[in-house]
């Protein structure tokens, strides 16, 4: 993966400062993340967003301690803040067990 820019940080964030801020710019129809936080760098990377900058903690072959992405428009889905996990009904259950011909023969 290609950097457009390496600097070197000489702190490190304590947990209760670190971030995860998106950004979305409606000209360029892309969207910008800017984190400091560990697992969102690695998930950011696994799912293919461009690393546009790394801030590493020391040295330029230091750990990374923040990095910019950029992604397309596409690449972020709102979604509602309410919905909760489904709650299955006993019928329901009943009804997919007994659909299913593994759970429908019971235990070895």
């Amino acid at each position: 993966m290609e950097v457009n820019d390496i600097s070197v940080c000489t702190t490190k964030l304590t947990l209760g400062e670190q971030e995860t801020l998106l950004r979305y710019d409606a000209i360029e129809k892309k969207w910008y993340a800017d984190t400091t936080v560990q697992k969102h760098i690695t998930k950011l990377r696994k799912q293919g967003w461009h690393l546009e900058d790394e801030c590493h903690y020391g040295m330029p072959d230091g750990p990374v301690t923040g990095a910019r992405f950029s992604a397309p428009e596409r690449a972020v889905s709102i979604r509602n803040a309410n919905t909760g996990k489904r709650v299955l009904s006993e019928a329901h259950m009943a009804a997919l067990r007994a659909a299913n011909p593994r759970t429908a023969r019971g235990s070895c």
